[in-house]
């Protein structure tokens, strides 16, 4: 199958698109230790470390948990949807080895459908190779019209379309793999924005966390005291007995006719 796999004088270089490879399905954690914007978010780190060995109790919010969860359903949705679109590039450009220069990882089965949608004549590949071919049937039928086809006019525009033939499959790989790479930057900023809103919701947590602590258990409402209970009175002192008087101490019964002299 002549021309298959792209420019005949070797495939062209693709500086910058291996790097792409490690966006390729690595975000599908962003609750945890591997998600990608972790380490560069150093406000998300701050409020999702644990404090005074406790988990910090506003990431409880239901607004802070629903982003979460909305976050891993928007990563899960948006990278299913950024595969399915390279797989439908590399099958309509016609070549598997596309995949490799856009250091995409593509299965059998789209590998598959790539080389049959070639085979068919439906791929960007399979009709640049067949126009290639034409021309160069023409070239040849042209020069033996006049008699020259052994001249060496018949090896230079048998070249001149050979090389026009190589610029055009240059033209389309990078082509599609400008397509490839305007998914992932969408898919990326996707990826960015639901992330954001996760941060902004640890935000509004964190804000309604340090407003209203008691709602989290971090402070507990103040009762009233008790009322202090009536201090009860001393008891009056008991009177002191009365002291008798020096002269009924010393009361003299002689002096006083209870008893007599003699």
């Amino acid at each position: 199958m002549p021309g298959y796999g792209g420019n005949p004088s070797g495939s062209p270089s693709v500086p910058g698109y291996n790097g792409y490879t490690a966006g390729m399905g690595g975000y599908s954690d962003p609750s945890g230790q591997n998600h990608p914007y972790t380490s560069s978010d150093p406000f998300y780190n701050a409020l999702t470390n644990v404090v005074g060995g406790n988990q910090n109790p506003y990431q409880s919010n239901p607004g802070y948990q629903d982003a979460i969860a909305r976050e891993q359903l928007g990563i899960s949705q948006s990278n299913a949807a950024l595969n399915n679109l390279i797989q439908q590039r590399i099958i309509a450009y016609g070549d598997p080895a596309l995949a490799n220069m856009a250091g995409f990882g593509l299965d059998p089965q789209a590998a598959a459908f790539a080389r049959q949608n070639y085979i068919s004549g439906n791929a960007q590949l399979a009709r640049i190779d067949k126009s290639h071919q034409q021309n160069l049937r023409n070239v040849i039928n042209t020069l033996a019209a006049h008699g020259i086809l052994n001249s060496g006019d018949t090896g230079y525009q048998t070249g001149q379309e050979d090389s026009a033939y190589g610029n055009n499959v240059y033209d389309a790989q990078q082509a599609a793999l400008a397509d490839i790479l305007g998914y992932r930057n969408n898919t990326l900023s996707q990826q960015q924005q639901l992330h954001q809103s996760v941060i902004d919701a640890l935000q509004n947590a964190y804000n309604t966390y340090v407003q209203n602590p008691q709602f989290y258990g971090a402070a507990t409402q103040t009762q009233n005291p008790p009322a202090p209970k009536a201090i009860p009175k001393a008891a009056a002192p008991a009177p002191k007995p009365k002291s008798k008087t020096l002269s009924s101490v010393l009361r003299n019964p002689y002096v006083t006719g209870e008893k007599k002299r003699g």
